[in-house]
Parts: structure tokens; sequence; C-alpha cells
């Protein structure tokens, strides 16, 4: 028997003091009704903890069939492995590690006491160089993408006070350009990745120009562990290089890189590079103000993107395979935005 839903009303102070915190003009309906609608027990369960601050069990998640299933792939290592094989140095398999870190804990409430989180830490601990990036991706090279995407998906899941993760910080603050941001070496001495990756991926270390410009793109995501992790969200690096880069919002970047603008409107979940929602997730845990002149465009432009029953009109990418999708940056829209509600 078909169940009919009645759209969400428009928020007003008259709405249920449960959700009283999603009031004024953040978001003009109830995204709530909505994403219960799903009845997905991750995304239902993440939505009560999170938007109505109801005491929920997580371990339950943990038995999904979903988690079950990548759970069966994880590798003797603690690796999961990439489904085409790439030459070394090249270690893609430090990749879909980290995508699959990502969807554990970001999805199912997994973190670090659980075995299979530990076999992970511990694999991705194993790639850090001497200097303190976790390399492999790029092969040789240093990533300033993935080695802080990698550090807030484990600061996230219980590792924030892990020698390897303040290792990974002390090389971060370390390589910064001189501006205060960061970037891409091979891209600061404007070399062309598609032609010579082979060659750069499996050479000596690149060193980066660092009178160069930051990147925005690699900027966003080096926020990203900086917001994650309790003392270092509040550093004075960190909040340099967030005034910098909120000055970037809607702009395309300075490199080739996901240089063109629509690149901020392009979402998945569990995060991956920088765009719009990325950017208020970390820069709402850096204390900024939805009132920033800056930010408001990047705020109301989620605003006018809902639609009158609660979900919202998006350019998804990656992951577009999973129908729960629209929900998940549903869930995440709701968690940024009522970052800067709590600073009203």
């Amino acid at each position: 028997m078909s169940v009919r839903r009645r759209a969400p009303k428009a928020i007003t102070k008259h709405a249920s003091s449960r959700r009283s915190h999603l009031l004024s003009g953040l978001l003009r309906y109830d995204p709530v009704p909505w994403l219960l609608s799903g009845q997905d027990l991750a995304v239902t369960t993440l939505v009560r903890r999170d938007l109505l601050h109801e005491k929920v069990d997580l371990r339950p998640l943990q038995h999904t069939k979903e988690a079950a299933r990548l759970l069966r792939r994880q590798q003797p290592n603690g690796s999961w492995l990439y489904p085409v094989r790439k030459p070394p140095p090249q270690n893609y398999d430090l990749y879909e590690t980290f995508t699959t870190l990502g969807e554990l804990v970001g999805k199912y409430g997994m973190d670090r006491s659980h075995k299979a989180i530990q076999r992970a830490a511990e694999y991705v601990f194993s790639c850090q160089t001497a200097e303190g990036d976790y390399r492999g991706i790029y092969g040789t090279q240093p990533a300033h993408t993935y080695t802080p995407a990698l550090m807030e998906v484990l600061i996230e899941a219980g590792y924030a006070q892990h020698p390897s993760i303040q290792r990974a910080f002390r090389w971060l603050l370390a390589t910064r350009q001189e501006d205060g941001g960061w970037a891409i070496a091979a891209r600061t001495r404007e070399l062309k990745l598609v032609k010579e990756w082979d060659e750069i991926s499996s050479g000596p270390v690149i060193e980066a120009d660092p009178t160069k410009p930051f990147s925005h793109m690699v900027t966003g995501i080096v926020l990203r562990a900086f917001a994650a992790h309790p003392r270092y969200r509040g550093s004075r690096a960190a909040l340099h290089a967030a005034e910098l880069f909120k000055s970037r919002l809607f702009k395309p970047d300075r490199y080739s890189d996901r240089k063109g603008k629509e690149y901020w409107t392009k979402f998945t979940y569990p995060f991956q590079f920088t765009d719009l929602l990325t950017s208020l997730d970390a820069l709402g845990k850096l204390g900024f103000s939805a009132d920033d002149p800056e930010l408001a465009p990047a705020v109301d432009w989620f605003r006018q993107r809902q639609k009158p029953d609660g979900s919202f009109e998006l350019n998804m990418c990656r992951a577009i395979s999973d129908r729960r999708l629209a929900l998940w940056l549903g869930l995440g829209i709701c968690r940024a935005l009522l970052r800067f509600k709590a600073r009203g």
C-alpha cells in the first residue's frame, strides 16, 4: 500500500521546538521529514543524532548489508584493493582505502574501536614518509590533496592525537606557499601532468615554487583536516588560510586541476574534493559566521536550491549509483548550516 507524504511546511517561528535550530533564513523548508522518508537505517539514525539531538546506538549500522559488503573486501594488510592495478610506485590501494574509510566512518559510524578501522589506520600510517605525508596515490610525489583528506577521516575516527597525525600536520605547516595556502608542487612549476604523469609519478620529488599563489582546490581540502582537529582548528595558520580561501568562493582556481567555477557546485558524499558544501562544513567548524559577506552567498545558494519537499536540487557526481546520495548530501548540508546557526 502506497503512503502519501505531505510536503514539509515552510519554516516559521511556530515550528516544532525539536527542530527550532533549523529556523530563520538558513533554509526555507524543514528538511527532516524528507531525510527520514528514505527509511534507510544509516541515514535516519544519523539524522536523529545530528539534527534531532537524540541519543542513538550506532552499533546496528555496522551490521547493515552495505557495511558488511565493505568489510568483507578488506585485505589482510588493512587496505582495500583498487579495482584497476596501477604500476608502482603508484599506490591506488591507498586511494581505495581512503574512500572506503570515508564510507565506514561517515555513513556507518565506525571509529577506532572497530578492528577494521584499526587495521585500515595502521595501513595508512605505514604509507607515511619521513617527511610526514601519506604517499603513493601520486606515486613518488607528495599529495597535498589526499594527505589531508586521509587525515580528516582518521581524525573523525578517533586518531586526532596519534603521532602519525601530528607528523602530518607538521608537514602541512612546513609546506605552505608564501601566501599561507597550499598548492600541488608540480603545478607551481607549470608541469603538464597528463602528458608527463608516468615520468613524474616515478621520478624525483618536485619541490614547489613557494612564491606562486595558493590553489583554492588544494587549500580547501587541507582546511578540512585542520577543521576536524580540536586543537589545530584554532591555529593561526588555519584561520589565515581560511581567510584566503573564502575569498575564492565561486571563482575559478588559479591552476588547471578542477579549475572551472562549475566545480564549486558538483557534490559527492563522503567528501572528496573542494566544493561549496565541503567549504561551508570546514569554515563552520573553524568558527566563521553565516553573516560573513564572503560566505553569505554560499549559504544562500543552498537555501535557494531547496525544494518544497525539503530536498535540494544538486548536481551530484561520483557515487551516483548510491540511491541515497541525495539524502547523504542533504544531511551534510544541514550539518554544515547548523554550525553557522549555533553561532547566531
